[in-house]
């Protein structure tokens, strides 16, 4: 290193110490490397120390660690007078020179030569991790406030991640579904005529949408409209699908209801004795006439419903008025 003398004087026990340092400083490079003293003053330390605290070596060299660290953002647990002798990593906020902040995870070890405890720290700048698990929060509490059914499984049919509505619809916590399989869930029999196909499908880079029937120990039978989306890892390997199932069970039963009425209705109309038709208001043709449009003229509902037919069955000195009122 550089660095590797100190304009401060220095005995032979302090010397050893800080040589015997030398070649796991260069290792290191990539990180800050701190070397202190019992009483936190530091007595040595590397390269990337310098560029990122904005120190010079004089300047550095025989400061206290505490300079350094935000205090009020300090891990209390390193104020305890432990050994660390295995080591002991926490997270600070450290300051550089010109004032400015960022946060680093510390890797704290001790030793001690010749009955001298020394101290090192390894200092990671932690900054855009902070910054990846801000945004991964906001993504969670986007997720977990969804009404939607959302779920992250892996290429083996197991889940990954799962938001609220997840747990609710199956009246579990998280940890009783991360890690088990879709046939764990639903059944083997709901997996394998259901949901294995269009999984399959799904990862073969397919995104696959589908509706069904689904019955839930928590919420119950409940009509989704299902979407999977291939998911790809940071190599762009795919490595399992996202699923979205949204509750439309209320729509499906007014649509059901509705086809039941409308049913019942043309039972209704089919059982009298006139004709009953219906006709599109834009083009005035028929897109349905009763069976009893045979039996009164002669000719087939099919018939009525074709284009232009009806015109052509007014008297021709009748026919451009009532097509002016049509």
């Amino acid at each position: 290193m550089d660095n590797s003398s100190s304009q401060k004087s220095k005995s032979p026990l302090k010397q050893k110490v800080l040589d015997s340092h030398s070649d796991l400083l260069s290792k290191y490079a990539n990180d800050i490397i701190l070397l202190t003293d019992n009483d936190w003053q530091i007595l040595k330390v590397n390269d990337k120390a310098l560029s990122v605290y904005q120190y010079d070596i004089s300047e550095i060299v025989g400061m206290l660690v505490t300079k350094l660290e935000k205090i009020d953002e300090r891990n209390e647990e390193v104020e305890l007078d432990f050994s660390f002798k295995n080591g002991f990593l926490y997270e600070a906020v450290h300051i550089k020179k010109d004032g400015t902040t960022f946060p680093v995870e510390i890797s704290l070890r001790t030793m001690r030569v010749e009955g001298v405890r020394y101290k090192q720290l390894i200092v990671r700048d932690i900054t855009e991790r902070k910054i990846k698990e801000k945004e991964l929060r906001q993504y969670e509490n986007i997720v977990s406030a969804s009404k939607d059914m959302m779920a992250i499984l892996d290429t083996e049919y197991r889940y990954l991640a799962i938001n609220n509505k997840y747990m609710q619809a199956f009246n579990k916590q998280a940890n009783e579904i991360i890690g088990h399989t879709l046939s764990d869930l639903f059944g083997e029999k709901v997996f394998s005529e259901a949901i294995k196909h269009r999984v399959d499908a799904c990862l073969t880079g397919e995104e696959v949408r589908y509706q069904n029937w689904f019955d839930f120990p928590g919420t119950g039978k409940r009509y989704l409209d299902v979407h999977n989306v291939p998911y790809y890892d940071e190599n762009e390997q795919l490595s399992g699908y996202v699923v979205n199932a949204r509750d439309i069970s209320d729509f499906k039963l007014a649509e059901e209801k509705l086809q039941q009425n409308e049913e019942k209705y043309r039972e209704l109309v089919e059982d009298t004795n006139v004709m009953s038709w219906e006709a599109d208001i834009v083009t005035a043709q028929f897109t349905y006439m009763s069976p009893q449009a045979e039996k009164l003229t002669g000719f087939r509902s099919e018939e009525w419903c074709q284009e232009g037919f009806w015109e052509q069955r007014i008297y021709f000195e009748d026919r451009d008025g009532a097509l002016r009122f049509c």
